[in-house]
């Protein structure tokens, strides 16, 4: 060995040989080995190292709650997809939902559930109110939304998800979760690489381990610190891959809590069907249609036609069965005149029912029974009828109104009764009061005067409420001019009923204001027939002719087809009345079979409930 290499053998020698350490009296103690100070690293990478913890931690934290509390039944976890409930929550953010009982349930608790129309999307909004306990009914709306839900939920089973807390952002991240290549990269490329993290923890532990050359029974040395260190390491290391698989599994395979909720909600968006048809002889023209249920669909109806008896203007019109309509024709005639009809069918999902029926018109006075409506204000009454086979002018026996007159009873009245006549009537209800409003009330025209006007107890919106009319008089002969009435809303709290000849007396008018607020629209006019003119057009908002009905506020006897005309010549009928058809998105077409002199005809033109959106907030 030479001499520099063997001073430096002896120099590491006398370096690693223990110092003798001795107390004041003498006494030595065991030896003291020097220890080299651990090498500082530098602050940016103790940042980092910090951070990275401070994430390992975060992560294993937010699985935790993603993947493994949902099996616990504490709550699910649920990402919100829109702005509707700012700002409890938005877009991107996670909630965290629970099941609740119903009868705890209170207005201002936020519940999840899957709506009734267009995409069925899972919905969580506020409770507005609450309409019934038993079963549990309510009203929702999102807090960033103008109005309410359109539709009533009707809860079916004892809870209901609702809204606990909400941890913001988070949402975003368990939407990218559920991805392909993030599931798969989460799924089995994260778990393996927290094992060889494990692995790598190890292996730095035993090669950090110092070297001992004098064994001495000191305390816990850094070898077992290490280890201690080393298998929390590996735990937490091991826990996240574990979370991380069991979260992509939750994020990407399993369904909210709230989509197996039991909810039959009502989305008041209603099917039309419309059509028209022709009658020419005595008997019953059937019609049919696409099948609807008879408890939750009624029929609206006008004709027009070109006769002086009472038999070819006056029809009967009901929805006979789920798959067809009849219009009942009575006459003697031996060529009967033909009528044309235009039809529109109204089929609701839920929130009304519709009672019909006929009764023979034996009295003056003829009440028919019903099962009782919720509430007068939430139905309204039509009516057609035919007249006897015989009848050859239109008479004081003709003319019919029908009133609502108590919750079970409907009354027609008429000036002079014949049980010959026969009246086929509906009642329709909606059964959310929230949704209907109807005023009602009756007047008269005396001999000579030619307009009145009735004031609604509340004001309507006009945009939404269309008006009703039906009228008894004792004018007989060739005057059918005094006896029509024409009916229109003229102001938010106004209804307006005038005619253009006045030689007898209205002895009684009765209207209906009908407002809807199921997310109807009606628009409304009054479209002027020139004398020689049969036809004549409105021009309409763009309207939805899937869901549009057209028809007059008249009810003659040959449904809702009645306007005003200052004929005094004839009991020609079709002068003053027409059928009705919405023939293109912005047009209104008005048709009568006489034109003999001028008419009147008050439209009306309903966009029945609201149309599905794909933009509805969520």
């Amino acid at each position: 060995m030479d001499v520099p290499a063997e001073r430096e053998h002896e120099r590491q020698q006398k370096q690693d040989e223990p110092i003798p350490f001795e107390l004041p009296g003498g006494r030595l103690t065991r030896p003291l080995r020097l220890r080299r100070r651990p090498r500082r690293r530098p602050l940016l990478v103790s940042s980092i190292i910090l951070s990275g913890r401070t994430l390992h931690w975060a992560a294993i934290a937010f699985f935790a709650i993603v993947a493994v509390v949902p099996y616990t039944g504490l709550y699910q976890p649920m990402t919100v997809l829109s702005g509707s409930m700012k700002p409890a929550f938005s877009a991107g953010d996670l909630v965290l939902v629970r099941e609740k009982p119903t009868r705890d349930l209170q207005v201002g608790d936020v519940v999840v559930y899957r709506i009734p129309t267009g995409d069925r999307h899972v919905e969580a909004h506020r409770i507005t109110r609450i309409l019934d306990r038993h079963p549990f009914t309510f009203r929702s709306k999102g807090d960033a939304n103008p109005v309410e839900d359109p539709w009533t939920a009707v809860v079916s089973t004892p809870t209901i998800a609702h809204v606990v807390t909400v941890v913001p952002y988070a949402g975003w991240l368990v939407s990218a979760l559920r991805q392909p290549i993030p599931r798969l990269l989460l799924v089995y490329l994260l778990p393996l690489l927290m094992a060889a993290a494990a692995l790598w923890a190890v292996w730095r532990a035993r090669d950090d381990e110092p070297r001992h050359d004098v064994p001495s029974p000191s305390p816990p040395t850094k070898r077992r610190r290490i280890n201690r260190s080393s298998t929390i390491r590996i735990a937490a290391l091991t826990l996240a891959g574990l979370l991380a698989s069991a979260a992509a599994a939750t994020v990407t395979g399993s369904t909210s809590a709230a989509q197996t909720v039991s909810t039959s909600s009502c989305f008041y968006k209603p099917t039309v069907q419309s059509g028209s048809t022709t009658n020419a002889a005595n008997g019953t023209t059937t019609v049919t249609i696409s099948s609807v249920d008879p408890t939750k669909a009624f029929l609206l109806f006008n004709l027009r036609s070109n006769s002086n008896r009472p038999v070819a203007s006056e029809v009967g019109g009901r929805i006979a069965s789920a798959t067809s309509l009849e219009f009942i024709r009575v006459t003697d005639e031996a060529t009967p005149a033909t009528i044309t009809i235009q039809w529109y069918v109204i089929e609701y999902n839920c929130g009304v029912k519709v009672q019909r029926g006929t009764v023979a018109q034996s009295s003056t006075s003829t009440d028919v029974a019903i099962t009782a409506v919720a509430s007068t204000a939430q139905a309204f009454v039509t009516w057609s009828k035919t007249a006897a086979s015989a009848d050859t002018s239109w008479a004081d026996n003709d003319p019919v109104l029908g009133d609502l007159t108590a919750t079970n009873n409907v009354q027609f009245r008429v000036d002079t009764a014949t049980s010959a006549h026969t009246i086929y009537w509906q009642v329709v209800e909606f059964t959310d009061s929230s949704m209907i409003s109807v005023q009602r009330g009756t007047t008269s025209l005396a001999s000579g005067t030619s307009s009145t006007t009735a004031t609604l107890g509340s004001a309507v919106t006009t945009s939404r409420t269309f008006v009703l009319v039906g009228t008894r008089s004792f004018g007989n002969g060739t005057d059918i001019g005094s006896g029509l009435v024409r009916g229109r809303l003229t102001s938010s709290t106004q209804v307006t009923l005038d005619r253009s000849a006045t030689s007898y007396a209205v002895d009684e008018i009765g209207w209906q204001a009908i407002e809807l607020k199921d997310g109807s629209k009606v628009q409304s006019g009054s479209l002027n027939l020139a004398s020689g003119t049969a036809s004549g057009t409105a021009s309409l908002t763009a309207v939805d002719a899937s869901r549009a009905t057209a028809f007059a506020a008249g009810q003659t006897g040959g449904g809702q087809n009645g306007g005003r005309t200052s004929y005094t010549a004839d009991d020609i009928l079709g002068v003053g009345t027409a059928t009705l058809a919405v023939t293109s998105s912005t047009q209104l077409t008005v048709t009568r079979a006489n034109t003999s002199a001028a008419a009147d005809i008050p439209w009306f033109v309903v966009e029945w409930g609201r149309p599905t959106s794909t933009s509805d907030a969520r």
